[in-house]
């Protein structure tokens, strides 16, 4: 029997789905997932997982709504660790993407609810890769506790992360293409060469393995199928579940090619650290940058707009359907 683009995908790289929904991790089985508000909100369309759900919103319905949030996503959490081997990472609710303060004290309730449930070692906190997110992050590493950097676009961010000691990283390959790709609109297809998403991804890789970097890194975001198989290599992709499925089912596609060290003279770069400490520094540098900048305030808004939405949900469930 032929080996499935999947399968090939799957000699090169773990790959984690994106989904809050563990009926589907329990069919598709990923070794690793990552969860969002939009995800779960998407769950609700099960019927199982809609009456877990709001299980868990009747049993906390005196609780504030962030609370509430808060024990979904850990409850969650624990129902897609018992399918899967490897780590559930939950998020963080992008309304404190700028505000360390708000950040931990979120961070402290979920780490106390993982360890009532004693999945405080296969759980990762997803963070915004936001200046303000990666000084959560420092401080996490102080708590033993294992970040996933989300919303990175750019190498700044990535190295700030790497430099920061995080666990693991997650470069948005397609949403960093797209945004090449409005730009070159009246291209009828965009080239891979000029994948710029892809592009990043292996810039990031190739600065992360030739300075000694621990980081893992996650490829996601991905548009299509052969988006995801250009990064063979990478420690790991997410995919959502559609394109998790055409994989599965693709027989004629594999990778053409897999991510090494390269020693070419290109790959062989440093950056000065000191200046992008700061955080005025940091974000001028990343304005500098205006795809980058631009994409990392839009995927925060694009978090929120979700928290919000969650949050509605909850609040009319809390009150009955008023």
């Amino acid at each position: 029997m032929n080996m499935t683009a999947l399968g090939f995908l799957k000699k090169y790289t773990t790959v984690a789905l994106d989904s809050g929904n563990y009926l589907e991790v329990a069919k598709l089985q990923p070794n690793d997932v990552t969860t969002n508000p939009s995800l779960i909100l998407k769950a609700t369309k099960d019927k199982e997982c809609l009456a877990f759900i709001d299980g868990v919103i009747s049993s906390y319905n005196s609780y504030a709504t962030s609370e509430i949030i808060n024990q979904i996503l850990v409850h969650l959490g624990n129902e897609i660790l018992k399918h899967i081997p490897g780590s559930v990472s939950i998020e963080l609710n992008a309304d404190y993407a700028f505000n360390v303060e708000k950040s931990m004290e979120q961070l402290a309730e979920l780490l106390k609810l993982c360890k009532a449930f004693n999945i405080q070692d296969r759980v990762l906190i997803k963070v915004p890769a936001t200046w303000e997110g990666i000084q959560v992050l420092r401080l996490a590493r102080k708590k033993n506790v294992r970040c996933n950097m989300t919303l990175v676009f750019s190498l700044v961010q990535a190295v700030l992360c790497g430099e920061s000691k995080a666990y693991l990283i997650s470069p948005f390959v397609g949403r960093v293409s797209d945004m090449y790709t409005s730009l070159i609109s009246n291209c009828k297809k965009q080239n891979e060469s000029l994948d710029v998403g892809v592009q990043l991804l292996e810039q990031v890789y190739q600065y992360f393995r030739h300075n000694n970097y621990n980081t893992k890194i996650m490829a996601a975001s991905f548009r299509n199928i052969e988006q995801a198989l250009s990064v063979a290599g990478c420690d790991y992709v997410t995919l959502s579940p559609d394109i998790f499925l055409e994989l599965k089912n693709e027989q004629r596609l594999h990778p053409t090619a897999v991510l090494r060290v390269s020693h070419t003279s290109k790959w062989k770069q440093t950056i000065d650290l000191k200046p992008i400490w700061r955080q005025e520094l940091f974000y001028r540098t990343l304005r500098q940058n205006g795809n980058a900048y631009k994409n990392l305030i839009n995927g925060v808004y694009t978090f929120r707009k979700a928290t919000q939405e969650l949050t509605k949900y909850i609040e009319k469930r809390v009150c009955g359907g008023c």
